[in-house]
């Protein structure tokens, strides 16, 4: 194990003090310029959720500091957004993952509808899952990620709830009853991930991940249409 990895090993089990950060940078300068800027935001994807100053000091440290691909501009800024996510700040998580969506320009079609769903979400949930035409836009280019992204199943949640105020604003209510129900069939354990048989085989599971803020707002809609 390397000194660098050595240091980092510690700031993920033990925290980030002054002194150990001041470690961390020295050994930073010692690495590739080329690789100083994934040690940041690597190391800081791994540090615990409940460590959010912690980890964003550091992503923040490598994108003031050290010159860029846009490869590491992007994965920064979207690490950014998934930590803040899971620490149910979805402002700031939006705010990451559209620097995240500007970092790709138009040179990196591949990665856009995937960031792309990672803004629809969180505005969803800034905008209390009400529509709007930017919902509207945004579902459109997230729904054109790639059909094994597709196909795991907090992403096909993510789309499903995206959907439902979509086609309840235009009036399309067995559609979007029929769409809530598979919603709902999701978060009460009754419909399993697709990829769950590829991924058996690697001893791995793909399992929903959903937010309080999106099952209040399905079983809201499903009080709403009577489906209790």
């Amino acid at each position: 194990m390397s000194k660098i990895e050595e240091i980092e090993n510690n700031i993920i089990k033990d925290g980030l003090t002054d002194s150990l950060f001041e470690d961390f940078v020295s050994q930073l300068k010692r690495t590739p310029k080329s690789n100083r800027q994934q040690h940041c935001y690597r190391t800081a994807i791994q540090i615990p959720r409940n460590r959010i100053e912690d980890s964003i000091r550091i992503i923040n440290y490598g994108l003031e500091n050290f010159e860029t691909s846009w490869f590491d501009l992007y994965t920064s800024y979207l690490f950014s957004g998934k930590i803040y996510e899971d620490n149910n700040n979805y402002l700031k998580a939006y705010e990451s993952y559209i620097m995240a969506r500007s970092a790709l320009g138009e040179e990196h079609p591949d990665y856009i509808p995937s960031i792309t769903l990672n803004i629809l979400w969180t505005k969803l949930h800034i905008d209390g899952f009400v529509f709007s035409e930017s919902i509207s836009e945004l579902y459109n280019k997230s729904n054109k990620i790639n059909s094994l992204e597709k196909d795991f199943i907090t992403n096909e949640y993510k789309l499903l709830v995206a959907k439902l105020p979509i086609l309840e604003n235009q009036g399309k209510t067995e559609k979007m009853i029929c769409t809530l129900k598979t919603a709902l069939k999701m978060i009460n354990g009754n419909r399993t991930s697709r990829l769950n048989i590829l991924l058996s085989k690697h001893r791995m599971i793909d399992n929903l991940q959903t937010t309080p803020e999106s099952e209040k707002y399905l079983k809201a809609l499903s009080k709403k249409y009577k489906l209790d």
